[in-house]
């Protein structure tokens, strides 16, 4: 009776110990790796989400924009006149272009107002200028926004329509009126590209 109770008392030998440590090593290694590949995964979905929420928001933008031009030609910061739109000016570094747009005036609900905005892709970065003042002075400075990072090339291209010549390319950097359509080309550093047309609520 006592060999059996001392039979029934007894703990893990050595060997069982060391079975039970590797299959525990095992399995939190198992699980270690699909939570890791699971991380990796969540990164890059998430990275991915941002990134096309920051090209929706550019686009979103740039539309705005173009849709809202009006033909309001103004004066630049030495007293010269500058046309209502402007594609690629050299008076800016990275510049694509410069516009008078009509926005809404949120201090009096149902009005608009008038602004001075610019795109420019400068370092690998896509900015959004905002002038607050129509015509400028010397010290005029816009308000500038980051709008969208690792951009290697933003192509911009418009075009004017005619009865004799149907859509065609504008190549002046100061057209005469407004452009009736813009295409956007957005190529990213991995040279991944997007693409997007809009036609414009004013243009001619």
């Amino acid at each position: 009776m006592k060999n059996l109770a001392l039979k029934e008392n007894r703990g893990f030998t050595f060997i069982e110990v060391l079975v039970a440590i590797g299959i525990f090593a095992v399995i939190a290694s198992m699980s270690y790796a699909t939570l890791s590949q699971f991380l990796i995964v969540r990164d890059g979905v998430e990275a991915s989400q941002r990134e096309i929420r920051q090209l929706q928001q550019t686009f979103t933008l740039f539309e705005r924009d173009f849709r809202f031009m009006v033909e309001r030609p103004v004066r630049d910061e030495f007293g010269d006149p500058e046309t209502a739109v402007v594609f690629e000016s050299s008076d800016i570094e990275g510049e694509l272009v410069r516009m008078t747009v009509s926005e809404p005036d949120i201090a009096v609900v149902g009005s608009s107002r008038l602004r001075r905005v610019g795109w420019r892709l400068q370092d690998g970065d896509l900015y959004r200028d905002t002038w607050l003042v129509l015509d400028r002075v010397q010290d005029s400075e816009p308000v500038s926004r980051l709008v969208l990072r690792d951009v290697s090339q933003v192509e911009l291209l418009s075009y004017e329509w005619t009865d004799e010549t149907g859509l065609k390319q504008l190549i002046d950097a100061e057209p005469e009126g407004l452009p009736f359509a813009t295409e956007l080309l957005i190529t990213f550093e991995d040279e991944r590209q997007y693409r997007r047309v809009f036609d414009l609520a004013n243009g001619t």
